[in-house]
């Protein structure tokens, strides 16, 4: 009977503590609607605390806010030429708005303390030895203070399949293509990741597929992962990325674009500028505690610990053209342009993204002239990229006369019409092991979704 009571009055107590948490976010969200209608002369106290964590604004506009840019508009798809429908392999787009995912975002924005409570329950599996990888996470640990995600054994059949498709159209207008494996975290080499290979993690494993299916075909390629492997001490092969993020360093995208610069120039004549792509000609601006990257954001700063973010400044002259269209940017100046200062103004660590700052994040479409470069010939790169090429792209740039940026994941124009309007010398596709990107759109000329 004694055990019995406790029982009851334990489940009357987390009962109570559910309604009100319940409340609090009632109280929360209701407050947070009402006073975002009212001027902030008047109950300034009260709106402070409704919109608590939210980023201040800057001359009566938000720096977030996107321009919706009809890309197919911009970029028609031919109908003329459209591949059969049934010889066409789709992937299809993830759902992102299913009922679970609009009760989690509605959850992370509206309850009160959200993140507070997300520690409380990361803090809770820490105290238990709770070591497994989560499915909903996917982030382990990587025993060094370091964190990753792993990924599952995916067939790159499909994939291939639409590079051969798309380096077939770019041979017809007579310009080659270079795929670039970029690293994930996970080490392929060596003992230090070994546990996770093959077991919980996948992703070097499909990146083999896919590169060995591309290189039978007579595909380009360069594997990051080899140049590190034969550069880096495997015990320092961790500190080529940020600890809490699953993306590379600056510095190590810095390194990335010299590789790839001496490849584009020995083997396709691109026009390149080393010294610009030198780590010794640029100084680092380290923003201290300033980050906490993706998975930091999974397992919470319960069991982690945020990051110094930095900032490369070139120390030689630079002057840019930066255009894009999504964000309304078309502008002149030095390199620092290419940062988007707005995700580097404030410390969030949950709801602003650092990485975002440089080249702006993700956008569907970027070019960058080098007005340095006024004396070289007229060479063009276009780069079909996923989130490692927002560092890479505007270093490479300090490199070259003009370079375009793609992301497909993003830009639902056609990528065949955007190819002969700008004419590339060399197209380079550059994903890391996960090809999150290679699964959402085809290199195909119909506009035809999941």
């Amino acid at each position: 009977m004694l055990i019995s009571s406790w029982k009851n009055r334990i489940m009357t107590a987390c009962m109570g503590l559910l309604l009100l948490v319940s409340l609090l976010t009632l109280i929360h969200w209701g407050v947070k609607a009402i006073t975002l209608k009212i001027p902030r002369l008047y109950n300034y106290s009260i709106i402070k605390m409704a919109l608590a964590g939210t980023p201040p604004e800057k001359d009566g506009k938000n720096p977030d806010k996107n321009i919706h840019i009809d890309w197919a508009s911009r970029y028609p798809f031919d109908d003329s030429v459209k591949v059969p429908v049934e010889k066409i392999r789709y992937f299809p787009r993830p759902p992102k708005d299913t009922p679970a995912k609009r009760l989690g975002d509605w959850t992370e924005k509206n309850l009160y303390s959200y993140y507070s409570l997300a520690e409380l329950q990361r803090s809770y599996d820490k105290t238990i030895h709770w070591n497994i990888i989560n499915p909903v996470y996917n982030v382990v640990s990587l025993r060094d203070g370091y964190w990753a995600f792993v990924y599952k054994k995916q067939d790159m059949k499909e994939r291939i399949n639409s590079v051969i498709s798309f380096k077939k159209f770019l041979q017809s207008l007579g310009i080659p293509l270079t795929y670039i494996q970029a690293p994930g975290k996970i080490n392929k080499y060596g003992k230090q990741d070994a546990w996770l290979r093959g077991r919980y993690d996948f992703s070097n494993a499909n990146a083999d597929q896919l590169l060995s299916g591309l290189q039978q075909n007579d595909i380009d390629t360069l594997d990051l992962r080899e140049y590190f492997h034969e550069t880096i001490p495997e015990n320092q092969y961790h500190q080529l990325f940020f600890r809490t993020d699953h993306h590379w360093l600056p510095q190590t995208a810095l390194t990335a674009a010299s590789f790839i610069a001496n490849h584009l120039r020995q083997k396709y004549g691109i026009e390149i500028n080393s010294s610009n792509l030198d780590a010794r000609h640029y100084n680092i601006e380290n923003l201290p505690r300033y980050f906490l990257g993706s998975a930091g954001k999974k397992v919470t700063l319960s069991q982690t610990k945020t990051e110094d973010f930095p900032i490369l400044h070139p120390v030689f002259p630079t002057n840019m053209h930066l255009n894009i269209p999504d964000k309304g940017i078309n502008k002149d100046g030095p390199f620092e342009i290419t940062y988007d200062k707005n995700e580097i103004d404030h410390i969030d660590y949950y709801k602003r993204n650092p990485h975002s700052a440089y080249g702006y994040g993700d956008r569907p479409l970027v070019t960058i002239k080098n007005l340095q470069f006024a004396g070289h010939s007229n060479q063009k790169i276009l780069v079909i990229k996923d989130s490692f090429g927002d560092t890479l792209v505007p270093l490479l740039s300090l490199g070259c006369k003009n370079i375009a940026a793609v992301d497909i994941r993003h830009f639902d124009g056609s990528l065949r019409t955007l190819i002969k309007e700008f004419h590339p010398d060399v197209v380079l596709i550059l994903y890391t092991n996960n090809q999150e990107g290679l699964n959402i759109t085809p290199f195909e000329s119909h506009p035809i979704r999941g």
